[in-house]
């Protein structure tokens, strides 16, 4: 890739997924950067302080492709239980098809969120959408009623394990098949548990 127009920060935010996705955030550096996106070693300072500023960028981008994941995966799924499932597996194929960026953005990085306040509100949107689902379900009555978050967030945990699983070849089986097979148990499992 090399930098032709006048968006720098979006060339060397291209340019650091790019690199992430090829080879893992620890060849991710802004030097590395600024040579993959065919600039000057100095040039990506002018957007980002520090490696921690770069990646937090790319993060967010991250976050807003998942949120947009989610988004078309729920598009023309009107039944409350079939949209919680189209959730994760939105959230799981994300993470099998962007492994080193999935890693990223749910990584130390996050653990450091509230140093990059853009990073933690678009995560924070991501898990709006899964609660925005569960909690049209309990006002239709088909999910209980209670804490709408922490159902949300038991939701997240299972299939967030799930990713994880996926992405490190943990879950293929002779029994069950594929990530996607056993995700859709996993969901009906849980919705079982949440069922009004």
């Amino acid at each position: 890739m090399t930098y032709h127009h006048g968006n720098l920060r979006e060339a060397l935010l291209e340019a650091a997924t790019d690199l992430l996705v090829k080879e893992g955030p620890q060849k991710l550096s802004l030097r590395a950067t600024a040579r993959q996106a065919g600039v000057s070693q100095s040039a990506p300072y002018r957007h980002f302080s520090a490696k921690g500023e770069l990646l937090a960028a790319v993060g967010q981008r991250g976050f807003k492709r998942l949120r947009q994941a989610i988004e078309q995966r729920l598009e023309g799924v009107p039944e409350h239980r079939e949209r919680l499932k189209a959730v994760g597996a939105a959230y799981v194929k994300f993470a099998r098809d962007n492994p080193h960026l999935f890693r990223l953005m749910f990584g130390p990085l996050m653990a450091e969120e509230n140093s990059y306040e853009n990073l933690s509100l678009h995560c924070q949107e991501c898990f709006a959408a899964l609660m925005e689902v569960v909690s049209e379900g309990q006002a239709a009555g088909i999910f209980k009623a209670g804490n709408a978050e922490i159902m949300a967030k038991t939701a997240w945990s299972m299939v967030h394990g799930v990713a994880h699983l996926a992405i490190d070849g943990q879950l293929e089986s002779e029994r069950f098949g594929n990530s996607e097979i056993l995700l859709s148990l996993f969901g009906d499992h849980l919705i079982e548990g949440l069922k009004a």
